[in-house]
């Protein structure tokens, strides 16, 4: 809790793409009749906290969730007087500076949880409390630019849904948690795997008498819960915390330790290989209570936040060497360091390393992702790496070079130029393929339109022989070569996330293909090539 003002309850983390973690601390203030917050960042995976200094943050009341898109902050809340409803706000510094957000949600619903998919769109479930069933009712939302505006999303299957407490994504799937609309029946779990028009209902394993407090999609894509229910025996909160390794369909309880005096949990967050927990003291009176675990496996050793970071892997991704240092404090020298492959294959395992550094040459693997397991006094600490063959650095005027060797080239198969040319150059630079794809579209896409495009194909520009496709003509190279480009960059978007592929598709031939934004030499280099 190092820097954290414990009076202040831990609304809800989000993890920005550095390991930055960022954190809305509410409370409330009697003088005011109200709640009043303040906003904590912790660079260090929450071994120690910073208030951040915030402008624009008008009337905010009490804070339910917040997230990350692109370089915006999004944070939603209740005003000060919850009569006037809901309160979205955007910021593009960090959290310093904010602005108000909210065309398109109806303020009459309160944000309960925001998730950010992989493109970027945000999502968010409104709730409110109605008189005339005596629960909550809800709204699903979703913004495509930053929280800018919102849409509504109409969703079936979230039978008797009342109110909801946290949302997230994993693969893709998304999954919802929340209670029944009448309190007494449970808790409810719901997946998704269209984006939060259908759902289903997934309890498998999970007691529903807790309620699923915030989840949290690690980088593997297990996801964890922590459930929590009141207790009349103790007169406070109790809680659980749950893992499911196939996208919400059933849950396992994780064996925790460490967790002391912990009651109602509000926010749960990943950064690194350090799990962050934020509630309240099982007595309110004592305030909140921030942990940290090392986590991996069925069980979690988690501590209060300030012992963490113990190993640290760097550079991570590597090429050749990594180097792995370890906290200096007795209960963190490693007994041994085992590297797995993606599959659980054994590579490397050393008992007893160096107590402070150890180098790994680790040149001779494939490129990939590999586990680095580190056993210490304190347990188990699992670090993904990833093995990245030596990068090539393409300039603009390499591309152009790639098309003028397609040019130059007589008489050459398809299948060949690509497989020799292409395919080494793709593997070693990640969005070779939009880019090659992009000068190319724009040398052919006026090519049917007479008088725009020296380029035209013309009869005799490729042959077919043996059943091989012959390019001949630089026009018809390029075309062919375009639509090979065209399926290729398809199926690296439907490959990376099905559900956002169609979106993905026509971001990048909006905004990319259409609209190139070269620079007015390269373009010159371009139009040059035209003309020849």
């Amino acid at each position: 809790m190092t820097g954290y003002d414990p009076t202040y309850s831990p609304a809800d983390f989000v993890t920005a793409s550095n390991g930055d973690i960022y954190v809305n601390g509410v409370k409330y203030d009697n003088g005011i009749s109200g709640y009043i917050n303040k906003l904590y960042k912790s660079t260090n995976q929450g071994s120690s906290w910073t208030e951040v200094g915030t402008t624009g943050l008008t009337n905010l009341g009490n804070v339910h969730s917040l997230t990350i898109s692109g370089n915006t902050m999004i944070l939603g809340g209740m005003d000060v007087n919850s009569a006037n409803g809901a309160k979205i706000f955007t910021s593009t510094d960090n959290g310093v500076s904010w602005t108000l957000s909210m065309t398109g949600f109806d303020q009459t619903y309160s944000p309960a949880d925001f998730v950010t998919a992989s493109n970027g769109d945000i999502y968010v479930n409104g709730v409110k409390y109605d008189n005339g069933i005596s629960g909550f009712i809800n709204k699903f939302y979703k913004s495509t630019n930053q929280g800018s505006s919102w849409t509504e999303v109409g969703t079936t299957g979230l039978t008797n849904l009342g109110n909801v407490h946290s949302l997230t994504i994993s693969a893709n799937t998304m999954i919802l948690g929340g209670m029944d609309v009448n309190s007494a029946n449970g808790a409810k779990i719901f997946t998704s795997t269209d984006n939060g028009a259908s759902w289903t209902l997934s309890m498998t394993g999970f007691d529903q008498t807790y309620s699923p407090a915030d989840f949290v999609t690690a980088s593997n894509e297990d996801i964890y819960v922590n459930g929590v229910k009141y207790d009349n025996g103790i007169s406070g909160f109790i809680n659980k915390l749950y893992k499911s390794t196939n996208q919400g369909s059933s849950w396992t309880e994780v064996t925790t330790t460490g967790l002391t005096n912990l009651g109602n949990v509000h926010s749960l967050t990943i950064s690194g290989n350090t799990m962050i927990l934020g509630g309240m003291d099982v007595n309110s009176a004592n305030g909140a209570k921030i942990f940290a675990s090392n986590y991996s496996g069925s069980t979690a050793d988690i501590r209060e936040a300030g012992l963490t970071n113990i190993v640290n892997a760097f550079p991570n991704p590597f090429t050749d060497e990594i180097q792995i240092t370890f906290a200096h404090s007795p209960e963190h020298q490693p007994k041994s360091i085992t590297l797995f492959s993606a599959t659980g294959e054994m590579i490397i395992k050393l008992k007893n390393p160096d107590y402070s550094v150890t180098h790994l040459d680790l040149g001779n693997l494939s490129s990939g992702m590999y586990l680095l397991v580190i056993e210490s006094n304190l347990g188990h600490t699992v670090t993904k790496i990833i093995k990245r063959i030596n990068l090539i650095m393409l300039k603009p005027d390499d591309y152009l070079n790639l098309i003028q060797e397609i040019r130059n080239t007589d008489k050459r198969s398809l299948d060949e130029f690509i497989e020799k040319v292409i395919e080494p150059l793709r593997q070693q630079n990640d969005h070779f393929i939009e880019v090659l794809y992009k000068d190319i579209y724009y040398l052919i896409k006026d090519i049917d339109q007479v008088g725009e495009n020296t380029l035209a194909i013309k009869n005799g520009d490729f042959v077919i022989e043996d059943g091989d496709l012959k390019l001949t003509g630089y026009q018809s190279r390029l075309h062919n070569l375009s639509i090979w480009l065209h399926l290729e960059v398809c199926k690296k978007y439907s490959e990376a996330n099905p559900l956002t592929f169609v979106e993905r598709m026509e971001d990048f031939e909006k905004n990319i293909l259409e609209k190139p934004n070269y620079t007015p030499e390269y373009k010159a280099k371009l139009d040059q090539v035209k003309k020849v």
